[in-house]
């Protein structure tokens, strides 16, 4: 907690940024030359808007999860009144490059969000929203790998805290596979199961930057099973 709240109920946000390659790239998914047609570019640009509304609040606190091969950080709410200019730098300063592990970016955006509502000191009521903000493709997953071929043995990361990309990273990085994809699910399941102490669920919203039908059809589908209101 940065600074003394005195509402009774605060909005907890956790932005969630795909950061991957992938995002240098139109929303065609072609090679562009045009800074301001990269859909990280255009990302920003909307996610700096979104924090300039969350600014015009008194009792909004945002967290800023980027992820590519995986969402390793530290991450910590901050009044998007009081810090907006932090955040919007943040956002700014963010690359594309990298694989895309969508799973990641909604664990650590999920735990970011279970330790703020789990705070002994907290004397408030959180209301949770997680913004997926994302180009569909996934390439990656967190976990790792034993056993020989074709009997393999694929143990995911659930648990909170960074990973080893060393040896904790599944999936090829350019191709979407079922491995990756299912640790999708499996993380949007558990958001979309969370209660918090005071009753609270996680209000999910999903923003696609791609305009293939195959891509927004999987982000549609994990935001779907993560309980999100848009896609």
């Amino acid at each position: 907690r940065d600074d003394s709240r005195p509402f009774a109920v605060v909005g907890t946000v956790a932005m969630v940024f795909d950061t991957s390659g992938s995002m240098k790239e139109d929303v065609n998914g072609n090679t562009t030359y045009q800074d301001s047609k990269e859909k990280i570019n255009i990302l920003k640009a909307e996610a700096e808007k979104l924090v300039d509304g969350f600014a015009k609040e008194d009792n909004l606190y945002v967290t800023l999860v980027p992820f590519a091969t995986s969402a390793n950080g530290s991450y910590t709410f901050v009044n998007a009144k009081s810090h907006a200019t932090q955040l919007k730098n943040q956002i700014d300063d963010m690359d594309a490059i990298g694989g895309t592990n969508t799973g990641d970016g909604m664990r650590r955006a999920y735990y970011g969000i279970k330790s703020y509502n789990e705070q002994p000191s907290l004397d408030v009521t959180p209301k949770n929203f997680m913004i997926i903000l994302v180009d569909g493709e996934t390439t990656y997953a967190s976990g790792t790998q034993s056993g020989r071929r074709p009997n393999y043995t694929y143990n995911y990361v659930t648990w909170d805290g960074n990973v080893n990309e060393s040896n904790e990273i599944l999936g090829t990085g350019n191709t979407t596979t079922t491995l990756v994809t299912d640790y999708d699910q499996m993380i949007a399941r558990t958001v979309n199961d969370y209660v918090s102490d005071t009753g609270n669920d996680i209000k999910v919203y999903a923003i696609s930057f791609s305009k293939s039908q195959s891509l927004f059809n999987h982000i549609r589908s994990v935001a779907t099973t993560a309980g999100a209101s848009s896609a």
